[in-house]
């Protein structure tokens, strides 16, 4: 139907999708099927996080090698980051949704050495910053902060 929003869309159509259809299975996740899952929670908007709670236990670690994997279209622009981020400062509001986001940024970069990860990581992580001050001593946001090479 036309003007649906994408909350709508989730709470109506995916999210029921996801939770009588889906298999539950872990068997079944793949990398292939994680990274389509990672980019879910971009596209609902409002949703974010309770659509980062029903695809959480599809992600694992997968070749992520842009904020463009989990659905932000980060860029920067003739404005600098400013104008990239347009994307991820309509989603990304709340401490709730920066959270969700660092937890599905943890789920899909792998505990290795040398990890697969966005190119933009590290101007995530200073955006994140400025919806949670202080956020710097989580120890999730620590590993991811030193795998980008944060500060």
């Amino acid at each position: 139907e036309h003007g649906q929003t994408p909350e709508t869309l989730f709470t109506l159509s995916v999210q029921p999708f996801l939770k009588e259809l889906w298999p539950k299975e872990r068997s079944l996740t793949s990398p292939i099927v994680a990274k389509a899952f990672a980019c879910l929670p971009a596209a609902t908007g409002y949703c974010f996080s309770v659509a980062v709670d029903e695809v959480e236990r599809y992600i694992q670690p997968f070749g992520c090698y842009s904020m463009y994997d989990f659905g932000f279209h980060i860029r920067r622009g003739g404005g600098g980051v400013e104008d990239g981020y347009n994307s991820l400062k309509k989603v990304i509001t709340t401490s709730s949704t920066a959270k969700s986001l660092l937890h599905l940024l943890d789920r899909s970069i792998a505990y290795t050495d040398e990890p697969i990860r966005p190119l933009e990581l590290a101007d995530t992580l200073s955006f994140i910053t400025t919806i949670i001050p202080g956020i710097e001593d989580d120890p999730v946001f620590l590993r991811l902060s030193m795998l980008s090479n944060w500060r």
